[in-house]
This record gives C-alpha cells, sequence and structure tokens, in this order.
C-alpha cells in the first residue's frame, strides 16, 4: 500500500520508548608491520578490542631497536651502541556515545626500508521500529574534521568513513596524500571532501572541513529493525627513509549519537480501488437525499 510521509521529526534523545537501541557493539582495532633492514620484519597488534557500553581502544606503538657493535682502538675496545630514530603509533577510540577517532603516524629513518600504520575504529546498533506502522527513518551525521600530513621523501596517507545499513555501504568517503619528494610527484584525493591544501617544499598537509549531512534510511513496517554502523580508518605508510606520514580523523557526533536517528509516522493512502467505491458511496448518498428532496 502506498504511503504518505507526514514528517514528525521524532529524535532517539526524545524517547527510548519510540526507537529502542539494542546489540550495541563498538570496535577498535590497531596494527602496523615494518620491514626493519637487520631485523626484519616486526608486527604488532590491539584488537579487535569490543565493548557493548562504555568506551574502548586500541594503541599500538614502534620505537625502533638500539644496536652495539665492538670496536678496537688504540689497542683497546670499547662497545658502541648505535641507536635508531624510526618510530609510529596507531591508535583508535570508541564510545557507545558515537563518538569515533582514529590516527596513524610515521617518522622514517634509514633503519626501515618500510612501514605500515593502521587504525580501525566502528559504532554499530540496531533499531527497531515500534511507532505501531510503517515509518521512515533518517540518520543525521556530523564530520568533525580531518588531516593528512607528509614530509621528507614522502608517502601515503588516508582515511575513510563508511555508513552500513544492514552490512551494505550507504555512503563512504575516502581521502588520501601521497608523495615522493625524489621523483617529485604528489598525488591528492579529497574524496569529495571540503578541504584546504598547505605547506612548503617537501611538507604538504591537507585539513578537510567539519560538515553535516543526512541519509534516508527509507521505510520499515511495524516491528521491524535494522542494523546501522559507522566506521573510520586511517593509514600511514611509506617505503622511503627519511620521511614522515601522519593521518587523523575524528567523528563525535556532536558529542553523541544521541537524537542523530529519526523516525516520520506513515499515514495510509487509500488504494484506487478503495477511492472509486468511496465515490460511488457519496454518490449514492447524494441521489438518496435528492429523492428524499422530491
Amino acid at each position: 500500500m502506498r504511503t504518505a510521509l507526514m514528517k514528525l521529526g521524532v529524535a532517539l534523545s526524545m524517547g527510548f520508548a519510540l526507537l529502542p537501541v539494542s546489540a550495541l557493539t563498538i570496535e577498535t582495532n590497531a596494527n602496523y608491520e615494518v620491514e626493519h633492514t637487520i631485523i626484519g620484519t616486526q608486527t604488532d597488534s590491539d584488537g579487535p578490542n569490543t565493548a557493548s557500553s562504555g568506551s574502548v581502544g586500541s594503541y599500538v606503538s614502534y620505537g625502533g631497536f638500539g644496536l652495539e657493535a665492538t670496536s678496537s682502538e688504540e689497542g683497546g675496545s670499547f662497545v658502541e651502541e648505535e641507536e635508531y630514530g624510526s618510530f609510529g603509533d596507531a591508535n583508535a577510540f570508541a564510545a557507545d556515545s558515537g563518538r569515533l577517532a582514529t590516527g596513524a603516524y610515521l617518522f622514517a629513518e634509514d633503519d626501515v626500508s618500510s612501514m605500515d600504520f593502521h587504525a580501525t575504529t566502528s559504532w554499530s546498533n540496531t533499531f527497531t521500529n515500534t511507532t505501531g506502522g510503517n515509518a521512515n527513518f533518517d540518520f543525521d551525521f556530523n564530520f568533525s574534521g580531518g588531516r593528512l600530513d607528509i614530509d621528507g621523501n614522502g608517502g601515503m596517507a588516508m582515511f575513510s568513513l563508511d555508513i552500513l545499513l544492514n552490512g551494505s555501504s550507504i555512503w563512504s568517503r575516502t581521502a588520501s596524500l601521497s608523495g615522493n619528494a625524489s621523483v617529485g610527484t604528489d598525488v591528492f584525493d579529497d574524496g569529495g571532501l571540503a578541504h584546504s591544501l598547505g605547506g612548503t617544499g617537501n611538507f604538504v598537509v591537507a585539513h578537510f572541513s567539519a560538515f553535516s549531512d543526512s541519509l534516508d534510511l527509507g521505510d520499515f513496517a511495524s516491528g521491524d529493525s535494522f542494523e546501522l554502523t559507522y566506521v573510520i580508518e586511517s593509514w600511514a605508510k611509506t617505503d622511503e627513509n627519511f620521511s614522515y606520514v601522519s593521518a587523523n580523523v575524528g567523528d563525535p557526533f556532536s558529542g553523541g549519537f544521541s537524537g542523530a536517528v529519526s523516525t516520520s509516522s506513515s499515514a495510509p493512502v487509500p488504494e484506487p480501488t478503495t477511492m472509486a467505491l468511496l465515490g460511488m458511496g457519496i454518490a449514492g448518498l447524494g441521489a438518496r437525499r435528492l429523492r428524499k428532496k422530491n
């Protein structure tokens, strides 16, 4: 049956009885892989870490390695310690309020041949239509901004945003900044997000502006449920020495998720056959009234 939607703008914060929430899951993950020129491949990960309330986080860091070498001088010997300066980390945060944030950065010296840091966070919840009739749901969300940096000999910084309805992506954006100073190339993809570019020399920085948007999630019958998921990720990678790469993005939903999902009730519109029968009934009443008059 076709329906005419009457917008009521009833938000989640106005009553959990209308939009009960269940099966909340927040999840974070962080990991890295570093190829050290002497020690070999170094990896670490934290997660996936999950929770159904409160907050959860993941964090990994790489601090390089100090190597000792024995030398002799004027007949004597001493131990010389050589410190290597490559470092980096990846971190992710998620809260049941809907606040999400990820970051990844690295600084590569000549002790590594490649570095790859990655962080991801997600918020997933189930909403049920308990209005007693068909209803249309909207998702109003806010992006608080992000930043990508590269310096030195270059690398790649990237972040992505993805909103999924019942496991299928309905909105996504990916922004990336990459460069290689040795060949003088910079490649930037803004992912359709408002931004500004800056920096001098080999240093390039992209700032992404905050914005708000709204998605129509569709119509749901009384008693139907849907799962809404928001995922953000950050990457920092390089296979060059003497490079700095950083990617940061946060999405606090204006301080919380409450009020971001709203519903509109649906009033049934009579089918054409119903309208025809109704018209015949009105005509019949009119004819009967005329007969009485006569």
